[in-house]
C-alpha cells in the first residue's frame, strides 16, 4: 500500500472493501465503510459497521458504528453505536454510547478553547470532492437523510 494525501472541501467516502493508507483532510463529512490507516481531520467522521480507522483523528463530530483504534479528538459530540468500538486516547465535548457500544482507553472531556485549536481547518485551493468509491453521491445522500 502506498501513502496518499487527500484534501477535500466537501466530502470523502471510503467504500466497503477499500483500503486506504495516508493522510486525509476534509472540511465536511468523511464516511469510512472500508479501512483507513493514517491521520484524519474532518468536520464529521462516520465509521460504518464494517469500517475501521487507525491513526490520529480530529473531527468536529464523530459517529462510530465500526472500529476506531487510535487517538481521537472530537470538538463536539462523539457517538458510539451499538456495534461501535472506540479504543485509544479519546477527547470530546459530549459522549454518547448506545447499549452494546464499547469505549476504552484514556477518556477526557476537552475544554472548548483546546477543541477549537485541535480541529483541522480547510486549506485554500483544496478540491471540492474526492471520489474513493463511485457510489459516493448515493451514499452521502442516504447518509445525510438518515443522520
Amino acid at each position: 500500500m502506498s501513502w496518499t494525501t487527500i484534501r477535500a472541501e466537501s466530502g470523502v467516502y471510503v467504500g466497503a472493501g477499500a483500503r486506504v493508507q495516508g493522510s486525509l483532510k476534509a472540511q465536511a463529512r468523511v464516511v469510512v465503510d472500508g479501512a483507513f490507516d493514517g491521520d484524519v481531520a474532518c468536520g464529521e467522521l462516520v465509521v460504518g459497521a464494517r469500517g475501521v480507522v487507525t491513526g490520529s483523528i480530529a473531527a468536529s463530530d464523530a459517529r462510530i458504528n465500526g472500529r476506531i483504534d487510535s487517538d481521537l479528538v472530537v470538538g463536539r459530540t462523539l457517538s458510539v453505536g451499538p456495534r461501535g468500538r472506540a479504543e485509544g486516547a479519546l477527547s470530546y465535548a459530549e459522549l454518547e454510547i448506545e447499549r452494546g457500544g464499547v469505549v476504552s482507553g484514556a477518556l477526557a472531556r476537552a475544554a472548548s478553547a483546546a477543541r477549537r485549536d485541535m480541529i483541522s481547518r480547510r486549506k485554500p485551493g483544496a478540491p471540492k470532492l474526492v471520489y474513493v468509491n463511485p457510489k459516493l453521491s448515493a451514499h452521502l445522500t442516504s447518509a445525510q437523510q438518515s443522520g
